[in-house]
């Protein structure tokens, strides 16, 4: 061979990206190929685009005295032409399945061309977009092409996702393809570039051209994508780098921006930190378990002295906890803000057995239970204390209840002047949840609605015990000892400091 430089031509079927299977007729593609050191080519659509352009910069343009400097030339002007910037590999070189930008580039276009025409259709638009760009390197003739593949790509049911979805299944080795797609998009649309710095602001498409006409884009993870109906409703993205961001909706319901793509959803009781729903202007005190070194705030409400928040111990060694001091949903990180939901027996640190029989005649009063050394579990009276000091003072024992959280009801919000803070986890109901009830359907239910504290007293029969909770369909805390106060239920744990009797 003079050259090492050749026109290759080839004709068969190929594999639609988009449809996900070969096509029905077959195609023909030309190139111009570098031989040197190569053993097979892929012939693909970007060679195809620039092979006249080649032709005309060697042959007739007078600017390129070798088939190198004319085939790179066009190689850069083609890219540009996609809005996909230079080309560093040459076209021959690149596949689909490759790990180079420009392997991404080439899947961009592929899919981007392809959209959802026949072959016959494939190749008229391939004509078109090369004679085009022949003379004078450029892709100017029909913005409707442009922006019709744009619209195609942004409307197509499979979207990206489920492209590199199907094309992952041939080989997993798929590269970042989406960017170059939303970098077409951006400029067919008039978008410009999604990136970094513009990640989570939105458009409106103004293009006359389009289908799309009047739909709002969101830029995420440097793709544009149509805007979701909560985003549109509240006028807000939410992005990946968004997530875990929240919002306060005109109706004062507050939303979470949840791992991105659109999906704004309500806040619950476990989305927030527990320092949310403390209050920032009381004078806590602090009590370290030295049993595993967690800290908790502390309150002095009257003459009692109350841990501030739910206890939040566990030890996989201790046979009475083991699968009776859960976190809600079981997710470890709920019981960083609501402590844990203890069983009654897992709260007194008594054996299982008494779940389903008496323990009160072993009951010694102050209780220690699985609370911390000096600090025991509250029994009726104590409670009671506590709620009688706080209504004759300020009138409403609901003041224990934390000003965050709760469901809205007809009651004036509590202000949680004393510090107490009292959460609305929820419980866990176990067997005892009722998916037909109006409450506890779950086995973790409720969080947003009920409080619930176990006291350190047995109730009326063997099988259940005392325990407080609040409500927020009430302003006051509330006991029983009767229902929905089995011992096996999960509820949280509030301790009392024990008083030193010798300074008595």
């Amino acid at each position: 061979m003079s050259s090492q430089y050749a026109q290759l031509q080839v004709n068969g079927n190929y594999y639609n990206e988009n449809l996900f299977k070969n096509s029905i007729s077959p195609v023909t593609l030309r190139g111009i190929v570098d031989l040197k050191d190569r053993e097979s080519v892929n012939i693909n659509v970007l060679m195809h685009l620039a092979y006249k352009r080649v032709v005309y910069l060697f042959t007739k343009s007078g600017e390129y005295k070798n088939v190198p400097a004319a085939k790179a030339a066009a190689e850069q002007e083609i890219m540009k032409a996609f809005g996909f910037g230079g080309a560093n590999h040459p076209f021959e070189d690149l596949t689909i399945f490759g790990k180079t930008s420009d392997d991404a580039k080439l899947l961009a276009a592929s899919i981007l061309l392809q959209g959802d025409l026949e072959e016959t259709d494939l190749l008229s638009r391939l004509t078109s977009i090369a004679n085009n760009i022949e003379e004078d390197g450029t892709w100017d003739n029909s913005e409707k092409m442009r922006v019709s593949m744009a619209d195609w790509i942004m409307s197509y049911s499979y979207g990206m996702v489920g492209i590199r979805q199907m094309l992952e299944e041939i080989n997993p080795q798929v590269p970042a393809f989406e960017k170059y797609v939303s970098l077409f998009v951006g400029e067919a649309y008039g978008f410009g570039a999604c990136t970094d710095e513009n990640d989570g602001d939105y458009v409106q498409l103004k293009n006359g051209n389009s289908k799309n006409l009047g739909e709002y884009y969101v830029c995420e993870d440097n793709v544009w994508r149509m805007m979701f109906s909560t985003e549109k409703l509240y006028e807000r993205a939410c992005t990946a780098k968004r997530a875990g961001e929240f919002m306060t909706t005109p109706r004062n319901e507050i939303y979470i921006c949840d791992g991105g793509n659109g999906y704004w959803r309500p806040a619950t009781t476990y989305d927030h930190p527990k320092e949310y729903y403390m209050n920032s202007e009381v004078n806590y005190g602090k009590l370290k378990d030295t049993r595993d070194g967690k800290e908790y705030k502390t309150v002095v409400i009257g003459t009692q002295t109350w841990m501030a928040e739910n206890l939040n111990y566990y030890d996989k060694d201790n046979y009475n906890l083991v699968g009776n001091a859960k976190c809600y949903q079981e997710e470890d990180k709920n019981c960083d803000v609501g402590g844990r939901l203890y069983s009654w027996t897992a709260a007194m640190n008594i054996s299982t057995k008494y779940r389903l029989s008496w323990y009160d005649k072993d009951i010694q009063y102050p209780h220690q239970g699985i609370c911390p050394d000096g600090w025991h579990i509250p029994d009726s009276t104590e409670w009671r204390t506590l709620a009688d000091y706080v209504k004759k003072v300020d009138g409403s024992s609901g003041l224990l209840m934390s000003s965050k959280g709760w469901k809205a009801s007809n009651y004036k919000p509590s202000t949680d002047p004393y510090g107490f803070s009292v959460i609305p986890v929820g419980a866990y109901y176990g067997r005892y949840a009722d998916a037909h009830a109006d409450f506890s359907q779950t086995e973790f239910d409720d969080d947003g609605l009920f409080a619930n504290f176990w006291s350190a007293e047995e109730g009326k029969e063997f099988n259940l015990a005392v325990y407080v909770f609040f409500d927020y369909r009430r302003d006051y805390m509330s006991m029983t000892a009767s229902v929905y106060n089995e011992k096996e239920r999960g509820f949280s744990v509030r301790c009392i400091k024990t008083e030193d009797e010798s300074e008595e």
